[in-house]
């Protein structure tokens, strides 16, 4: 059995959460906002329900319809690499565990520091040089980027609900069934806005 967020094995010595349809490790319950002292409530939720994190479970529980968010890629992040940097802090506890309890516990690839998501604020620069319609993005008031081009007109600055950047990169471990690799990417993020 595999943690349906992480991938990571579970078995006697991983602890989990058994839901309706598979499990999810305590690590990844707690990340997505859950109390890990009340797992037991949720024993009937699916995968996909607590996957979407807790927010998006309670309103279902309500009834209320939940938007959906689009996803776009932050340009121009090759020029922002100390900024992105600046924004994790977290070391990833699998990211540091012994090559066995890597092989035993993690499936996939694991960054040094944990991805994190922020709320986002867009920007639009009408001065900006190269670019009359260049909308940059803001983490924590660090630009960390802008919309691509091929994205600005999807996207109405007026009607944002919701602006989230998840951030990821660096220095990763990944065990891929057979050996673990290591290697670094630039850090990068990913906007999500409803």
């Amino acid at each position: 059995m595999k943690c349906e967020c992480c991938g990571a094995s579970l078995g006697m010595f991983k602890k989990y959460v058994p839901l309706s349809d598979g499990a999810i490790c305590l690590k990844c319950f707690k990340k997505l906002g859950f109390d890990p002292n009340e797992k037991d409530n949720y024993k009937d939720a699916t995968c996909r329900d607590i996957k979407g994190g807790y927010n998006y479970y309670m309103k279902k529980l309500q009834g209320d319809t939940v938007p959906k968010y689009s996803e776009y890629f932050v340009s121009g992040f090759d020029y922002n690499q100390s900024e992105l940097k600046s924004l994790l802090y977290d070391e990833s506890e699998d990211y540091r565990l012994s090559k066995k309890a890597f092989i035993e516990e993690v499936y996939g690839r694991v960054y040094q520091y944990e991805v994190e998501r922020y709320p986002a604020m867009l920007v639009p620069e009408p001065d900006n040089e190269y670019d009359a319609n260049a909308i940059a993005v803001y983490v924590n008031d660090v630009k960390i980027g802008y919309i691509a081009r091929k994205d600005q007109n999807k996207i109405d600055l007026d009607n944002i609900e919701d602006c989230q950047a998840e951030i990821y990169g660096g220095k990763y471990k990944e065990y891929d069934g057979e050996t673990i690799l290591q290697g670094e990417t630039p850090y990068k993020a990913k906007l999500y806005i409803k």
